[in-house]
């Protein structure tokens, strides 16, 4: 939903909206990892420096349970940008537009992949087994 919230609302209102892992809920983490389960913001970021005034701030997630895993691919790690109607802008991490997020609890036998391809247009993939992490 929030992949969706952020690249629609980019093309809504025609500007750059950055999505970040974030431990506070106000400011984007620093420290390269694809571990999304300690929460996100999503912001209005027109610069595209990852670095959002509270007033930019549209949405935040907190933290999650322990035991569900939300593992990003190399290619987006801590953050991802959208553009209006573009390509996605850019990532924090090798700076490729494809990438995904595996989604797992070690209580569920099903993982899910989440897709995001170059258009920020998502797809979901189960996949069979419980998380390997």
């Amino acid at each position: 939903q929030d992949l969706r919230f952020a690249k629609l609302t980019s093309n809504h209102q025609k500007q750059t909206i950055s999505m970040c892992i974030s431990k506070d809920r106000r400011t984007c983490i620093t420290t390269p990892t694809r571990d999304w389960r300690q929460g996100w913001i999503i912001f209005t970021d027109p610069n595209g420096t990852f670095n959002p005034s509270p007033e930019d701030i549209l949405r935040s997630r907190a933290s999650f349970d322990p035991q569900l895993h939300i593992l990003s691919t190399q290619t987006i790690l801590h953050g991802l940008s959208f553009n209006t109607g573009k390509r996605n802008n850019k990532g924090l991490g090798t700076g490729l537009a494809n990438g995904s997020f595996t989604v797992c609890h070690h209580q569920v036998p099903t993982t899910y992949k989440i897709i995001l391809n170059i258009y920020g247009r998502t797809r979901t993939e189960n996949l069979d087994g419980s998380c390997t992490n």
